[in-house]
């Protein structure tokens, strides 16, 4: 009886400590304002005892981001994004069949049940403003690196049509971390700016931040000046190119982008000319104090 009982016990324990396997494809959707909805894709793989992640955020434009840990024991969920400056905390309800949790992204915290499901729960739509293609200018895939940081930076480089040497511009994004066009809820800006300055005869250099797409690194460790090195390295990268007019190399920088872009000028005398587009007017200190009134709810 008592060896029978014994049993019993182990296998209760161990059931209780067996954990749902939660490989696949998960949704959940949070309210954004005016009945709109922002719908979240989780896709769990699962290699021996250990989960990894791929999110997609179809509203906002934002795919394959790749947190860098995953952790699910218990009925416990951690999605680790601390690489990309998110993290996904919940728990799995057998009741439900859900995983109920919260999407943490720097001082903001939403509610995101994720349930189950075949495929993404939005499809990502064209803006009207987009670049259809075929594009009446080359496109191509290029790499470089910033070898003292060690981390490859990936991104597209758009020239005119025709054979020649061209001024270029390098788009630098704004904070956070930010795809190559700078995807913000449904929108594409670097991808629309490429797409007019290329057809007026520049080439144009956009690419992934760290971190993100397919560039190395991890965003979250990186201060403002490592983004300028990152921006330093492409440059550097231009020179090599015979079809880059190495003397007419500018920058065009948006929001944290709009720092960065003095910072590099500084750095780098050759460069020719930058742009700032919804720069700070203040110091970085007086930034820093005024959004720190805002995320407490203090008047400004």
């Amino acid at each position: 009886m008592k060896k029978t009982l014994s049993v019993l016990i182990t296998l209760l324990i161990s059931i209780s400590g067996f954990s749902q396997d939660i490989s696949g494809k998960w949704s959940g959707a949070v309210q954004a304002g005016s009945g709109k909805q922002i719908v979240f894709n989780f896709n769990f793989s699962k290699m021996g005892e250990n989960y990894s992640t791929v999110i997609n955020i179809p509203a906002m434009r934002v795919a394959d981001l790749k947190p860098q840990q995953t952790i699910f024991t218990n009925q416990q969920l951690v999605v680790d994004g601390s690489n990309l400056g998110i993290k996904y905390k919940g728990k799995y309800n057998a009741d439900s069949l859900a995983i109920e949790g919260t999407f943490i992204e720097g001082v903001n915290e939403i509610p995101l049940i994720l349930k189950r499901s075949n495929g993404q729960l939005e499809s990502t739509v064209r803006k009207q403003q987009e670049p259809v293609k075929p594009y009446p200018y080359r496109v191509e895939e290029v790499t470089f690196s910033n070898t003292d940081a060690n981390v490859k930076l990936s991104g597209t480089l758009t020239l005119p049509q025709k054979a020649g040497m061209y001024p270029v511009i390098i788009l630098i994004s704004g904070s956070g971390p930010q795809d190559r066009d700078e995807t913000f809820f449904g929108h594409k800006p670097f991808l629309v700016l490429a797409d007019y300055l290329t057809g007026q005869g520049f080439a144009v250099l956009r690419y992934d931040d760290r971190g993100v797409g397919k560039s190395t690194g991890i965003h979250s460790n990186a201060t403002t000046k490592d983004l300028a090195f990152d921006v330093l390295s492409a440059a550097k990268y231009l020179r090599t190119r015979k079809d880059i007019d190495v003397n007419k190399i500018g920058l065009i920088g948006h929001s944290e982008g709009g720092i960065i872009a003095p910072m590099v000028a500084n750095l780098d005398k050759r460069i020719s000319f930058i742009v700032l587009m919804g720069a700070t007017g203040i110091s970085g200190t007086e930034v820093s104090v005024h959004l720190a009134k805002i995320t407490r709810g203090f008047p400004v």
